[in-house]
């Protein structure tokens, strides 16, 4: 039950924080280092795979679990781009936040099958 909470609240937490304006983004000393932006997509997705991989592989079996998690967490990030370019909140649809989105993913699934061995 904790991982499913964990997982829908940063699944949220995702959608909340690719979509707020820019405007409304506080403006904070210790995230403006030159690849904070990128830094933060690896870790959210990271994150997001290794919850949901440990949620759907007790549903539906380790791999294909971890294979739902990595496609529909790349999925969403594609589709967070997309609707930041179509929103017009000051957000940009960036490659490189993609590429940090994936590269985050395969680490959370590396995460996954190194650390859960059922």
């Amino acid at each position: 039950m904790t991982t499913r909470i964990a997982a829908f609240i940063w699944t949220i937490f995702i959608l909340v924080a690719s979509l707020v304006p820019k405007e409304a983004i506080p403006k904070s000393s210790w995230t403006n280092f030159a690849n904070f932006d990128k830094l933060s997509h690896l870790v959210s997705y990271g994150i997001l795979v290794f919850l949901w991989s440990k949620l759907l592989s007790a549903k539906v079996g380790k791999v294909k679990g971890a294979r739902i998690a990595f496609y529909g967490s790349i999925t969403l990030g594609l589709l967070m781009e997309f609707l930041q370019w179509q929103m017009n909140s000051g957000r940009y649809f960036e490659i490189l936040d993609i590429i940090a989105n994936i590269i985050g993913s395969i680490i959370g699934l590396t995460a996954f099958y190194k650390i859960i061995k059922h």
